[in-house]
C-alpha cells in the first residue's frame, strides 16, 4: 500500500513538471515574428531569418491585423520612404485641361483678289510657305479692262497737264486704279515713259506667308477672284473643345495654354470667343485664345493643352501621391498609432498643382501618409491577402 503511494506521488510530480515546462513553451497567438529586411518571412517563434540571418521581430496581431489597419516596422518606413504630413487647411485650384490646336489668326490674313476679270501672266511666289514682304510683287495679271483705265487715265492727266479740263476724269480713273490694286506710285508712273504696260503688277499689300494659291500662271481669274493669300504669323489662334461649365456666369475669364512640342512654354491670357453653341449629344462648345508670335517660331497646326482657370476652392488639401485611387473610389492611410496606419475612404475634389481637394472623410489634425501610400497598401495586402477597400461602404 506504501510503495503504491509512492508511484502516484511521483506521477503527480512528473505531470505538474510536465505542465509547467509546458507553460514556458507556450506559444502567444496574439504574436508573430517577422523580418524588417524581408517581411514575406512569418514565423511562430523568435529565431533568424532563413533569408537574411537577421534575428525576427515580434509583432502584435492585435495591433497589426486588424481590419483595414497594417503596422509596419520602422525599418520599413524609412526602407520605403514612407512619410507623413498632418492635415490642415488649404485651397486648390480647380482647372480641367483640353486638347486644342493653334490655327491661323483669321484676323491676320490677307485675301489678295483681282478685282477686274484677267488672265495671269505671272506668279512672282509658287510655293506655298514662302514669306512675302509688304510690297513686293505678288503677280501679273492681263486685264483689257484694266488697260482701258490706265490709258484713260494717261489721256486725262495730259490733257490737265496741257491746260484742258478732264481733272473729273483723271481722279476717276486714278481712283478705280486704286481700287484694283495699284499704288499711289505705280499710278504717277503711267504719265510719263513710252507706250503703256500690257501687264500690270500687283504689289502685296501686307506681309506673311503665302498660305494658297488658288490661280495658276496662265489661268483665267474673275472679277474678284482670289490669287494669292497670306498669313501673318505675329500672333495664331489657340481652339479647343471644352466643358464649358462656367459659361452662363462668366466663370472663365482666361486660360492657360501649354505646348506638348515646347516644354516649358507657358501662356495665359483672356478667352476671346466661346462659340455659343454645344456640339449635338455633348457639353463641348468651342473656345478661342489669342497667342502672340512675335518670332514667328510657332506653327499652325500645332497640338494645345487649355486648362480652364477657376478660383481657389478652400477646405482639406492633400498632395495627390496620399490618396489611392480605383473604381470603387478613393482611400488615404491615416495614422493610428506607433508605425500603424489605418486605411479610410474619402470624397476628392478638384485636382490641381500636385495637391486634390478632400471634401468628406477627413478633419485637420490627422496625420496622414503622404508618400509611400502605395507601398502600405501592397503590405497590407500581403498580410490580410485582401484589399482594404474590400467591403467599405460606397
Amino acid at each position: 500500500m506504501r510503495y503504491l503511494s509512492y508511484i502516484l506521488l511521483f506521477a503527480g510530480l512528473l505531470f505538474t513538471a510536465c505542465s509547467s515546462s509546458s507553460d514556458e513553451h507556450a506559444v502567444d497567438p496574439d504574436i508573430y515574428y517577422t523580418c524588417s529586411m524581408d517581411p514575406q518571412v512569418i514565423e511562430h517563434h523568435p529565431g533568424k531569418c532563413p533569408i537574411c540571418h537577421m534575428e525576427l521581430t515580434p509583432m502584435k496581431r492585435s495591433q497589426a491585423d486588424q481590419e483595414g489597419q497594417v503596422r509596419l516596422s520602422m525599418e520599413q518606413i524609412k526602407l520605403g520612404n514612407i512619410s507623413t504630413d498632418t492635415v490642415r487647411e488649404g485651397g486648390v485650384a480647380a482647372q480641367a485641361v483640353f486638347s486644342g490646336a493653334l490655327a491661323l489668326d483669321q484676323d491676320k490674313v490677307t485675301r489678295v483678289s483681282a478685282w477686274v476679270g484677267g488672265r495671269i501672266e505671272r506668279l512672282y511666289h509658287k510655293t506655298l510657305g514662302e514669306h512675302v514682304r509688304q510690297g513686293e510683287p505678288l503677280f501679273d495679271i492681263y486685264s483689257e479692262t484694266m488697260n482701258l483705265t490706265k490709258q484713260e487715265y494717261r489721256t486725262a492727266a495730259l490733257s490737265v497737264a496741257n491746260g484742258a479740263t478732264h481733272n473729273m476724269v483723271m481722279k476717276a480713273a486714278a481712283q478705280r486704279l486704286k481700287l484694283w490694286g495699284l499704288t499711289d506710285a505705280q499710278i504717277t508712273k503711267l504719265t510719263t515713259g513710252g507706250s503703256l504696260p500690257v501687264n500690270t503688277t500687283i504689289l502685296s499689300p501686307a506681309s506673311g506667308i503665302i498660305t494658297a494659291l488658288p490661280v495658276l500662271e496662265g489661268g483665267q481669274v474673275p472679277d474678284g477672284g482670289a490669287v494669292v493669300e497670306l498669313a501673318d504669323l505675329s500672333s495664331l489662334w489657340v481652339e479647343a473643345d471644352v466643358i464649358w461649365d462656367g459659361a452662363a456666369s462668366g466663370g472663365h475669364p482666361s486660360a492657360k495654354v501649354t505646348l506638348p512640342d515646347r516644354p516649358g512654354f507657358s501662356y495665359t491670357g483672356p478667352i476671346e470667343l466661346v462659340r455659343p453653341e454645344v456640339a449635338m449629344g455633348s457639353r463641348l462648345t468651342r473656345i478661342r485664345l489669342r497667342l502672340p508670335n512675335p518670332k514667328g517660331d510657332l506653327m499652325p497646326g500645332l497640338p494645345a493643352n487649355v486648362s480652364l482657370l477657376q478660383a481657389h476652392t478652400t477646405g482639406i488639401s492633400l498632395p495627390s501621391s496620399a490618396v489611392i485611387r480605383d473604381a470603387k473610389g478613393a482611400t488615404v492611410w491615416v495614422l493610428t498609432g506607433p508605425e500603424t496606419f489605418m486605411n479610410r475612404m474619402v470624397t476628392i475634389g478638384a485636382e490641381a498643382g500636385g495637391r486634390v481637394a478632400i471634401t468628406h472623410g477627413l478633419e485637420p489634425g490627422e496625420v496622414v501618409a503622404v508618400t509611400g501610400a502605395y507601398l502600405i497598401n501592397s503590405e497590407y495586402i500581403f498580410k490580410h491577402g485582401a484589399d482594404p477597400m474590400a467591403g467599405m461602404a460606397m
